[in-house]
């Protein structure tokens, strides 16, 4: 770490001076690094100065006065504040430790253990996991934004429960089902049969990876589709993305050119096929 690098500036929620004055000495002891410590001793003082200061990280006592720390950060939250949390408590608790991670808090100190390295080290973890989360939601929110409004039909689906997960628009004009009506059902609704061997793709051009099967949509009509799976994690979960393409007009289509060519091979009359387009009608 370089005489560089930008000033931490943290927000210590505490209600007991004492302790506040040994946070800003375990800071001041923190060389090199530069932090700027501003210090609210109750629940409303310290709520508003998260809406109203910027900060990198907030230090939050469990207990302030009447109030709870833990209270605190389940209130902002709530609120949209996506500051970092560092919960700190008087004694060790493992069954608390865990309700401040499920309630949005980074880490979780115990007073009577911190020294200035462990404190600048817990810091530093809060912001860096906050950043990586913040660009982790920007990917997911732009991912999905590509998903839902993407003109070809996708589905994301639980690897392995077989659960349809999410449907974009496009999807639900294709199989005439709403998006609630096919989320949590197994993606076998919308398949024939599991078996697709008498799907023929005689005369279709499928992409790499991509298999034909055969679909029905809400009204029972048949449909052809190619699909092509890819595997993406989302939110921390595993998916499968299926991206769907309407082959039945082009399957249909083949089908009348191999019955027509049947025909005109099985007849006992001559038949000559012309251009009607062309002025002299060059044969075909």
């Amino acid at each position: 770490m370089s005489n560089s690098d930008p000033t931490l500036r943290i927000l210590l929620i505490e209600d007991d001076e004492d302790d506040y004055l040994i946070t800003r000495d375990l800071l001041s002891e923190a060389s090199p690094v530069t932090t700027e410590l501003n210090w609210q001793d109750s629940f409303s003082t310290g709520l508003e100065a998260l809406h109203t200061l910027k900060i990198d990280v907030a230090l939050i006592d469990l207990r302030l006065g009447p109030d709870s720390g833990l209270d605190l950060i389940k209130q902002a939250r709530e609120e949209g504040i996506t500051t970092p949390f560092i919960l700190l408590t008087g004694q060790g608790d493992a069954e608390l430790d865990a309700r401040a991670v499920e309630l949005g808090a980074a880490d979780y100190l115990t007073k009577g253990d911190i020294d200035s390295h462990t404190l600048i080290r817990s810091i530093r973890y809060a912001i860096d996991r906050a950043m990586a989360n913040e660009h982790l939601a920007s990917s997911e929110a732009h991912y999905r934004l590509l998903f839902e409004n993407n003109p070809a039909p996708m589905c994301l689906i639980d690897p392995e429960s077989g659960a349809i997960q999410s449907v974009n628009q496009a999807a639900q004009l294709l199989y005439g089902y709403s998006a609630e009506e096919l989320e949590g059902s197994h993606w076998s609704v919308l398949r024939e049969s599991e078996n697709d061997a008498d799907v023929s793709t005689e005369g279709l051009i499928l992409r790499q990876d991509g298999k034909l099967e055969h679909h029905r949509n809400r009204n029972g009509e048949d449909l052809f589709v190619e699909v092509v799976s890819e595997e993406i994690v989302i939110n921390h979960h595993n998916l499968i993305l299926q991206m769907l393409t309407d082959m039945t007009a082009q399957i249909a289509g083949n089908r009348k050119l191999r019955l027509m060519q049947r025909c005109i091979e099985s007849s006992s009359n001559g038949i000559v096929i012309c251009d009607a387009h062309a002025p002299d009608l060059p044969l075909v």
